[in-house]
């Protein structure tokens, strides 16, 4: 299988060489009109994308395996099935249903590298809690965590939490020993929280300021 494009990097037409998705090789090319060859995009944060939401209703295997397409049609590589605030039943449906897309379908085995769970450990402040839905949002729980993380088969690689929480610490801490990225966002934290949870494990936010007050 052969490519042709720009390269980015030199502007040069070239043509590579595909196989079982390894590049064997390349060389120039000066065919006309050539598209700009790029590697594939990686999104962490999915909630849903040309019709396909991930948060509403229930989830089903064939949803998932479209959302993988449309991503891919749109550059996306790889990415992380992003869940926000919902009770557990629904999240672990959904994640139940990530889980087994991974498992089974072409484009969702190639493509999911993780599940991204954004909440329901956040503000329950209008503005900080964005469109999560405030019933929904509770303190983190260890217990919890661990049923969701059997509900994916262990796929969850990332949590977004608002670390002004009571028990944020210890959660932050026990995700971090789990090798589970730990995001702040959502929250209306003081700088004394958010070095708490980075001492704690957080590494990453996820837009942090979203909804602050001025």
């Amino acid at each position: 299988m052969q490519f042709s494009g720009i390269d980015p990097f030199t502007s040069e037409g070239i043509t590579l060489h595909v196989d079982d998705g390894i590049i064997q090789g390349r060389e120039l090319c000066d065919e006309p009109d050539l598209p700009v060859l790029s590697p594939g995009l990686i999104d962490l944060q999915v909630n849903g994308y040309n019709g396909v939401d991930l948060n509403s209703g229930t989830l089903t295997v064939d949803k998932v395996e479209a959302l993988c397409g449309s991503l891919c049609e749109a550059g996306v590589a790889a990415y992380l099935p992003t869940l926000i605030t919902a009770s557990e039943n629904d999240l672990c449906q959904r994640l139940t249903v990530i889980k087994e897309a991974s498992e089974t379908q072409t484009l969702a085995k190639a493509m999911i590298v993780g599940i991204h769970v954004e909440g329901p450990s956040i503000s329950i402040k209008d503005g900080p809690r964005g469109a999560h839905p405030a019933e929904h949002i509770r303190l983190p729980s260890i217990e919890e965590f661990e049923r969701w993380q059997r509900a994916a088969g262990g796929r969850i690689r990332l949590i977004t939490i608002a670390p002004e929480l009571p028990g944020s610490r210890e959660y932050i801490g026990h995700l971090a020993k789990q090798n589970v990225c730990v995001a702040l966002g959502h929250c209306d934290a003081s700088e004394e929280d958010i070095q708490r949870a980075v001492e704690a494990g957080a590494q990453m936010s996820t837009h942090l300021g979203n909804g602050i007050a001025s």
